[in-house]
């Protein structure tokens, strides 16, 4: 049965996740770009794969075989976007429930992990813009990207195990 304090706390949680704007839309950006680079993954392997595969100019095969590769590295980043949204996302709704710091994120503050966000926005567009076609530039954005101190910060904080 809820109470009045119940419903209280709900609305309380629920203004925070409305705060949350740069998470959520981080976590949109991530679900998109995951999307598209399963279609094109799916695409080169039919196309590798098909008929005409025996056919395919070395240049473009190389191509899909690429991108192909690159699947384990493009879902851990991918991942590790959305753990970084979790992460701020679970901050706020700490602090909202009445908590000093968030228990996972005792050396993190919140605006570390909102510049954690925004950089993996940034990050999270240009690897998804070049995966297909200069994947150089995309691997290089993602490695400018673990360089940053926000990013640092979250690799580097103490797992709490319950």
């Amino acid at each position: 049965p809820w109470t009045a304090d119940d419903i209280f706390s709900e609305s309380d949680c629920d203004s925070k996740l409305v705060d949350c704007g740069a998470a959520r839309a981080l976590l949109a950006d991530v679900s998109i770009a995951a999307a598209h680079y399963i279609e094109s993954v799916e695409e080169a392997l039919a196309e590798i794969g098909g008929e005409d595969g025996s056919n395919l100019k070395k240049r473009r095969r190389k191509r899909h075989a690429r991108l192909c590769s690159a699947s384990s590295v493009t879902l851990s980043l991918y991942s590790f976007f959305v753990h970084v949204a979790l992460l701020y996302i679970e901050a706020k709704i700490a602090v909202s429930g009445g908590e000093e710091e968030a228990p996972t994120c005792s050396n993190v503050s919140e605006s570390v992990l909102l510049k954690g966000v925004e950089r993996s926005r940034m990050c999270v567009s240009t690897f998804s813009s070049f995966t297909y076609s200069n994947l150089d530039r995309a691997f290089k954005a993602a490695d400018e990207y673990l360089k940053g101190k926000a990013v640092k910060l979250i690799v580097s904080r103490p797992r709490v195990v319950d």
